[in-house]
């Protein structure tokens, strides 16, 4: 049951990873946008401002660093479940 779920997490974030990158470019601008402005008006704050383009520019990157660093996360975590699973498979019940 643990291996189903973690594999339907996989699916999941694959699909949502595929949706984020289907959307077209003015859509992801503007979230990127808006997170690029309230860093800038945060950086500005502590008196080093960066060019908002820059910082979007860096976010956006950022964002497709993490999604597919959680994917690997989620990845490794399925097989190393299946691995369990088959491993207890194999060990010899007690007498």
């Amino acid at each position: 049951m643990k291996k189903f779920l973690w594999l339907l997490l996989l699916l999941l974030f694959t699909g949502f990873i595929f949706f984020n990158s289907s959307l077209p470019a003015e859509t992801s601008y503007k979230a990127s946008g808006l997170l690029a402005q309230w860093l800038d008006s945060l950086y500005a704050a502590i008196g080093d401002p960066m060019p908002v383009d820059r910082l979007e520019a860096r976010l956006r990157k950022l964002a497709h660093f993490v999604e597919f660093a959680v994917l690997a996360m989620i990845w490794l975590l399925y097989t190393s479940d299946a691995a369990d699973e088959r491993t207890n498979d194999k060990t010899p019940s007690a007498p």
